[in-house]
């Protein structure tokens, strides 16, 4: 996820700087949200504490790309701030949801380009 984070700074629309980071994203998620429910509930203190240093993690990690974003041509929708955007990708782009679509029967592909979709949706301006 991080190496994408520059990917996306360099990409030359709003757009491709989502798509790119995105992908990198799924790739993670693909491995990771397995375990994302499993450490987010866990009773034992030092797995909730990994989760939530990685939550904290990864939304700076989202704030920064859709700062980059933000300063693209097209770049967020108007009237959407930096916050609640991070909010966006954070929910729509979580382990919990990723693990949700695969586990009913999504194929990572499909998961991949709904979640396109909506971001670009709820993200992009036209």
């Amino acid at each position: 996820m991080w190496a994408s984070t520059g990917r996306s700074e360099s990409a030359s629309t709003a757009r491709a700087a989502l798509e790119v980071f995105l992908a990198a994203t799924v790739e993670i998620l693909e491995r990771a949200a397995p375990l994302t429910s499993v450490m987010r509930a866990a009773g034992e203190p030092d797995a909730k504490a990994v989760y939530e240093r990685g939550e904290v993690r990864r939304a700076g990690a989202y704030r920064a790309v859709l700062k980059a974003i933000g300063r693209k041509p097209r770049g967020l929708r108007a009237g959407l701030t930096v916050k609640r955007a991070t909010d966006v990708l954070l929910t729509v782009a979580s382990g919990e949801v990723y693990q949700m679509l695969r586990d009913r029967g999504w194929r990572a592909a499909e998961a991949h380009a709904w979640m396109r979709d909506v971001l670009c949706d709820q993200l992009l301006g036209s």
